[in-house]
C-alpha cells in the first residue's frame, strides 16, 4: 500500500503526543495500572513465600516430620507473576510517558512491584496470615519416630529468621529505590531549568556535526548515540563538543549536517552551559523564526536537543 500526504507522519506522531500529554484521563489508566503493577509485586510475594516456605520447613523440621512438596497453584503465581510484571509495566510506562508528553514517569515501574511485594512481606509476618508455617519446635528438630532429636545448625536459624529478612530486606530497597528515583527527578528538573534559560537566553552559533558514535547501549530500545559537533564561538575560537543523547534510529544526526549550538556566555567552555540542536529540535526553532526555541516550545525530552557530556 501507499500512502501519500502533505503531512509529515513523524511530526504528526509527535503533535499527538503532545495533545495527549496531561489529558485526565490518561493519568487515571496511568494510575489504575500502577496499581495493578502494586497487586502483581504482592502476587509475586506471595508464590516467593510458598515456594520459600517449602525449603524452610525441611531445614528447620527433622526429615521425619515433613512431606514437603511445593503448591502447585502457588508455583504458577509465581511463575505468572513474572510474566505479568513485564507486560503490565511496558504498559504503565507508556501511558505515564504519554500524560507527562514522553518524560519518565516519576515512579518507576520497578518501585511499584516493590511497594507491593513489601506490603505482602510485611504481611506474611503476622501469625494469623499463616504464610510462614511454625516448626515443630524452636532449636530442635523434632524426630517423632525414633525420638532423635537435633539442635538447629547455623543454616536452620537464619531460616527460622528468613520471614523477617524477607520483609526488611524488601522494605529497604524499597526506601532505597525511592531515594534513588527522588535525586534522579530532582537532577532532571536541575538539567531541564538548565536546559530552558540555555534555550531562551543563550548565544545561538551555527555548527556542523563532524561525528556520530554509537555508545552499545540501549535505553526502551533507544540507542545511546554520541555526538561530535564543532562550532565557532563568538570569539572566534573553534571548539568541539561532545554529547551523549538517546536519539531513535530515524532521528540519528548525518556527519556534515547542520547544527545550532547554543551556550551561555558567563562559561562558554563549560560543557553543562551548552545545548546542541538537530533534526526536529532544529527545525522547529527555525520555523519558529523570530520566537526562537522559546516559541517553538522545545523541552528537555525533544528529539534533537543534545546535552554535553
Amino acid at each position: 500500500m501507499i500512502d501519500v500526504s502533505t503531512v509529515n507522519p513523524q511530526q504528526q506522531r509527535l503533535d499527538a503526543g503532545r495533545a495527549a500529554a496531561g489529558r485526565p484521563g490518561t493519568l487515571v489508566l496511568a494510575i489504575a495500572v500502577a496499581a495493578v503493577l502494586v497487586v502483581v509485586g504482592a502476587a509475586f510475594a506471595r508464590g516467593l513465600i510458598s515456594v520459600l516456605d517449602v525449603f524452610r520447613i525441611m531445614q528447620l523440621n527433622s526429615v521425619f516430620a515433613w512431606d514437603e512438596t511445593p503448591d502447585t497453584v502457588m508455583v504458577w503465581l509465581l511463575v505468572l507473576s513474572v510474566f505479568a510484571a513485564v507486560i503490565v509495566a511496558g504498559a504503565y510506562t507508556r501511558l505515564a510517558g504519554r500524560f507527562t508528553g514522553g518524560r519518565t514517569p516519576a515512579v518507576r515501574p520497578f518501585t511499584l512491584q516493590a511497594l507491593g511485594f513489601t506490603a505482602a512481606a510485611v504481611v506474611a509476618l503476622q501469625p494469623s496470615v499463616n504464610w510462614w508455617r511454625a516448626p515443630s519446635a524452636v532449636g530442635v528438630a523434632v524426630d517423632p519416630s525414633f525420638g532423635r532429636d537435633e539442635e538447629w545448625g547455623p543454616l536452620a536459624w537464619v531460616f527460622y529468621a528468613l520471614p523477617t529478612v524477607l520483609a526488611v530486606g524488601a522494605a529497604v530497597l524499597l526506601v532505597l529505590s525511592l531515594a534513588a528515583r527522588i535525586w534522579r527527578v530532582r537532577h532532571e528538573d536541575g538539567r531541564g531549568r538548565l536546559l530552558a534559560r540555555i534555550l531562551a537566553e543563550g548565544r545561538a552559533v551555527p555548527g556542523t556535526v563532524s561525528e556520530v558514535g554509537e555508545t552499545g547501549l540501549r535505553i526502551n530500545n533507544v540507542p545511546l548515540r554520541r555526538v561530535v559537533t564543532a562550532y565557532v564561538d563568538h570569539t572566534g575560537v573553534r571548539r568541539w563538543v561532545t554529547t551523549d543523547a538517546l536519539i531513535p534510529e530515524a532521528e540519528t544526526p548525518v556527519v556534515g549536517g547542520p547544527a545550532e549550538v547554543r551556550y551561555l556566555d558567563a562559561d562558554i567552555a563549560a560543557q553543562k552551559n551548552i545545548a546542541v540542536l538537530t533534526g526536529q529540535a532544529l527545525q522547529r526553532t527555525v520555523d519558529a523564526g523570530a520566537g526562537g526555541a522559546s516559541a517553538a516550545g522545545l523541552t528537555v525530552s525533544s528529539s534533537g536537543v543534545l546535552f554535553g557530556t
